[in-house]
């Protein structure tokens, strides 16, 4: 997200990533514009400074050398592989030879199937929507929250949040979408389960939520869901959003906009049948691992 605000282009210039780059690390906007500004040759030299003033004041210089890096890698090697359309887009716009990006994309264990089909939305009193993946800001959690917020009390959903609590930063977000949901009886807030259940948790889940704000592979439980016929709501970039089709079969929802957000979960609730019903008999087959494997099998085989 360019600032935080609006998802990035993509496009790598040193001042302006350096400048995104401070802002994002918690400096001031007026001062991670001077230091992303300062000449390269100067920020060259500062980047030698010890401690949190030589990052600041070196941050150019050090997206300007890793560029140069890049460009020699793309020189040394035959392929280098991404998982979307648009990531491939962004590397080649960034100056790495158009033949040698790659799309390979993600794809799920055979034990994501739609054996076994997911609960009916028609017997339950509210529609079941799961978030499941990290406390962390990229994922879009927060604005989930954020949007469960703006969904009227009278609206019959429930929403569960579950994931792992890792770093310290990870805790802070989960406790504070705690406090932030804490009066809302339909929110409940999970311990992360065991992997080798995921497949039954999904399962009980009319829709399930993947409001990331980076450009994602996946995300992976996104397309586990899919594979078990369950729909989902999405960003609108990534690896999901290249397969699906808003409003035939998922919603997608520009990265950080927490009313459209809303206005999907909204959506969903006051007319599951017509909506999450007409999803699901119009979702696609995600890829599995093995067709990945297949791909990767004969990139290798290239150079027999």
């Amino acid at each position: 997200m360019w600032q935080g605000e609006t998802l990035c282009d993509g496009i790598v210039e040193a001042a302006r990533c350096a400048e995104c780059v401070l802002q994002h690390r918690g400096a001031p906007s007026i001062a991670g514009a001077a230091f992303a500004s300062l000449p390269a040759a100067v920020s060259r030299v500062a980047a030698a400074l010890p401690g949190k003033v030589g990052t600041a004041l070196g941050m150019t210089d050090l997206i300007a050398r890793n560029m140069e890096r890049q460009r020699a890698m793309f020189e040394s090697i035959d392929a280098f592989i991404v998982l979307t359309e648009r990531a491939a887009e962004i590397v080649r716009a960034n100056g790495a030879p158009a033949d040698k990006v790659i799309v390979n994309r993600l794809g799920v264990r055979n034990t994501f199937s739609r054996n076994g089909s997911p609960s009916s939305t028609s017997s339950r009193d509210a529609v079941s929507v799961g978030y499941v993946g990290r406390f962390e800001d990229v994922k879009g959690v927060v604005d989930l929250a954020l949007a469960m917020r703006r969904v009227p009390a009278d609206v019959p959903l429930r929403l569960e949040f579950r994931g792992p609590v890792q770093t310290p930063s990870d805790r802070d977000t989960r406790n504070m979408i705690v406090e932030m949901l804490a009066s809302d009886p339909r929110v409940t807030v999970s311990e992360a389960g065991a992997h080798a259940d995921m497949a039954s948790l999904l399962r009980t889940y009319d829709v399930v939520c993947c409001p990331s704000r980076c450009l994602e592979g996946g995300p992976t439980v996104g397309l586990e869901a899919m594979a078990l016929g369950v729909p989902v709501i999405a960003a609108s970039v990534g690896g999901i959003a290249e397969v699906v089709r808003d409003g035939v079969n998922a919603r997608l929802v520009a990265p950080g906009n927490v009313e459209a957000l809303a206005a999907a979960l909204i959506e969903i609730g006051r007319s599951p049948l017509q909506t999450i019903c007409q999803w699901k008999s119009r979702l696609p087959t995600p890829r599995t691992v093995q067709a990945v494997a297949h791909d990767y099998l004969r990139l290798y085989g290239r150079r027999d």
